[in-house]
């Protein structure tokens, strides 16, 4: 498997995944994560050893407000990214979620990494306004979950992205899986279009043979 090194974070950026909507009708009655695509015409995508992954940001807050409502992540800072999985060959396909990375290559800058975060820190992002101290550049690493206080709106919000986000690391053959990776870019949205979704660490079961990793690109076609 190649391997390429870790790079420190990006101080202005804090990984993160989210929704939104707590006590309105679309959490009681939760619309699918994502609608169905057809993946093949997905423009950001990688392809290879039978396994395609393809991944679509997005970008437009019309997007995030038709699908969460009033409380959504772009409104807090987040970009949500739906990612596939799509397994051609005859061998399940093992996916380690714990080093998927949103790497940023900002012009004239080394290049940084994001982990997705947990939900409960993303629901604490979205509801607890101190978790941003005023007139500070950036959050608070890492956001704390475990003995803040919790509303009832925060803790739903928590259990809802819990049960649409990526989860699973088994990828049957013949299959596609699919689901929602969100990262926090403290607002800075322009950043997406000098980002890459790495996924390093995917193998076949029982043998172990491993595949090369995949390095999505997010931001526009290059110009030659």
């Amino acid at each position: 498997m190649q391997m390429r090194s870790r790079l420190p974070f990006l101080p202005l950026l804090l990984a993160g995944l989210v929704f939104s909507g707590s006590r309105d009708l679309a959490l009681q009655n939760p619309a699918p994560a994502t609608a169905k695509k057809d993946i093949s015409t997905l423009r950001a995508h990688d392809l290879h050893q039978g396994m395609l992954v393809a991944a679509d940001p997005w970008v437009k807050p019309e997007e995030y407000k038709a699908r969460f409502g009033k409380k959504n992540p772009y409104d807090a800072g987040i970009i949500a990214i739906d990612v596939y999985f799509r397994n051609d060959g005859a061998q399940p396909i093992r996916l380690n979620l714990e080093t998927i990375r949103l790497t940023i290559s900002m012009p004239n800058q080394t290049d940084q990494e994001l982990s997705p975060a947990r939900p409960e820190a993303v629901a604490a992002l979205v509801y607890d306004s101190k978790i941003k101290q005023p007139g500070a550049t950036q959050r608070r690493l890492p956001i704390p979950t475990g003995s803040r206080n919790k509303s009832k709106e925060e803790q739903e919000l928590a259990v809802a992205l819990r049960g649409v986000m990526l989860s699973t690391d088994l990828i049957p053959p013949k299959t596609v899986v699919n689901g929602l990776l969100y990262f926090d870019l403290n607002s800075h949205f322009n950043y997406i279009a000098f980002a890459r979704l790495y996924i390093p660490d995917l193998a076949e079961m029982g043998t172990n043979k491993p595949l090369l990793f995949f390095d999505v690109s997010l931001g526009p076609p290059q110009t030659p």
